[in-house]
């Protein structure tokens, strides 16, 4: 080798290193990495994690986070991996399962883990010494702190006009019985000891604003019926009873249905709430009609039949309906379908579960025979094929309820693999059905069982050859050491 070619080696090993050299920097003890279009700073000279285009470890120093339009777009995000969301303007991190928002917490829609002490302070709106004051013996005060009951409330009724009624009744004969109103503001009707605002046939208590009681004891009686007559204006609408609750940051609670005996007995039924509807237009006849509004996350409906759920929880999202406990349904359920033929119809979306399990108890079939060769056989005739799924068709035939089609995974629009169910109709008419818009459908799993019978024909065919081979083999080597 001459000394001209050494040379040229020489330069060229050196340009080699000056490029890897350009990949880690090392300052004050900190390595930048950059591997596969992403940078690691740290001490350790450890790569950067694969979720995340800049993996940063420091004691000393932060980093600027930039934004990104949506969290959708980052894949099996990493514990811990910090963004910021364009879309809200927050921070969020990844707790390892789910997105959660770092900044400022205006002390609403949290699930305590642990008792919440007031320590002699007021929950108000002002932050002035009003409002719910809770006191060393447990017992509640609304507008008041001098507390004599579990729950005392420091109200009353004004009116228009002042109304004088000096300790005596208001009836129809002048006997004592009817309204009566006490000194203290609080009304009566049919006792002349209301401690509640507003009392009927009992004296109620300073832990209730108003207390109804029934002294009826018929089948069939209430404690209140409200009736809306039929307005003038046949499209107007009218309310038997319309009840606002507005209370704050605190629960607000429009309506509460409570019906629980003292103890379990065999005897009787409970309802909380009943609701009944009919004979109204078409289709819209609703016995019980729930509806969220507003701009927050929730639920129209919130059943549970966890009894230590106490008034709810977090719902993570937007819903009709919530439930927390088993759901039972005599007849058919329909997703985005209204004309059902099947148990579960869902033609218009997809389903993800974890096992799938179907009922194959020998004590539920009869005429239990083996395969034929003859229905093995047809298995060869099936061709599978690759598609798209025609999402426009699919939307025009099921629609939802609210005539909005379902949204489609990108996925769920690329390539698919099956088999057409007009192909195999006369292949195997038992495995294809059609629901009544006149579409079909294929039983897959029944085509299960014929591939394995298939597949231990095609077993044995391959042990029989593997033992001819063996011997074939065998015989070859006797005549090639003769």
């Amino acid at each position: 080798m001459n000394k001209n070619k050494s040379s040229e080696m020489l330069c060229k090993f050196l340009y080699i290193v000056s490029i890897i050299l350009c990949f880690v920097i090392e300052t004050n003890s900190q390595v930048l990495n950059i591997y596969n279009n992403k940078v690691a700073i740290n001490h350790d000279q450890s790569l950067p994690d694969t979720s995340s285009i800049l993996d940063v470890k420091s004691n000393l120093k932060g980093f600027l986070l930039r934004g990104i339009d949506s969290l959708d777009v980052i894949n099996n995000p990493a514990k811990g991996l910090l963004v910021f969301n364009n879309a809200d303007n927050r921070n969020y991190f990844y707790n390892g399962s789910q997105w959660s928002k770092l900044g400022s917490d205006n002390f609403g829609n949290h699930v305590l883990s642990e008792n919440l002490r007031m320590q002699d302070y007021w929950i108000s709106n002002s932050g002035s010494n009003s409002g719910i004051y809770i006191n060393s013996s447990s017992n509640v005060g609304i507008g008041t702190s001098t507390i004599s009951y579990k729950l005392q409330v420091n109200g009353g009724i004004k009116l228009g006009n002042n109304f004088l009624t000096n300790n005596y009744w208001v009836s129809n004969n002048g006997s004592n019985n009817g309204i009566y109103i006490n000194q203290s503001g609080n009304v009566g009707i049919g006792n002349s000891n209301p401690l509640s605002l507003f009392s009927v046939n009992d004296t109620g208590s300073s832990n209730y604003t108003a207390r109804i009681k029934s002294t009826l004891t018929a089948s069939g009686t209430m404690s209140m019926y409200a009736v809306c007559s039929q307005l003038s204006n046949n499209s107007s609408t009218g309310y038997g009873m319309n009840i606002i609750d507005t209370c704050g940051n605190g629960y607000s609670i429009g309506v509460y249905g409570c019906s629980i005996r003292s103890s379990a007995t065999n005897a009787g039924r409970s309802f909380g709430v009943v609701g009944e509807a009919g004979n109204s237009e078409n289709y819209y006849n609703y016995g019980v009609y729930a509806k969220l509004s507003g701009e927050n996350n929730g639920a129209a409906l919130y059943a549970t039949t966890t009894t230590s759920d106490n008034l709810g929880e977090d719902v993570g999202g937007v819903w009709a309906g919530y439930f927390k406990g088993n759901l039972y349904f005599s007849s058919r359920v329909g997703i985005g379908q209204k004309s059902l033929s099947y148990g579960i119809d869902m033609p218009n979306d997809s389903i993800s579960v974890i096992k799938l399990v179907i009922n194959s108890d020998m004590s539920m079939k009869k005429n239990i025979h083996t395969i034929n060769e003859n229905e093995k056989k047809k298995l060869y005739q099936i061709e599978c094929k690759s598609y798209k799924m025609d999402y426009n068709v699919i939307d025009s035939v099921y629609v939802l309820n609210n005539g909005q089609s379902p949204q489609i995974n990108v996925e769920e629009k690329s390539d698919s693999y099956g088999i057409i169910a007009q192909d195999i109709l006369n292949i195997f008419p038992s495995l294809v059905s059609v629901d009544e818009k006149g579409y079909y459908s294929i039983d897959y799993i029944s085509l299960i069982p014929l591939v394995i019978e298939a597949l231990n024909d095609q077993k044995k065919l391959i042990e029989e050859r593997e033992v001819i081979i063996a011997n074939l083999e065998s015989e070859l080597t006797t005549l090639k050491n003769k």
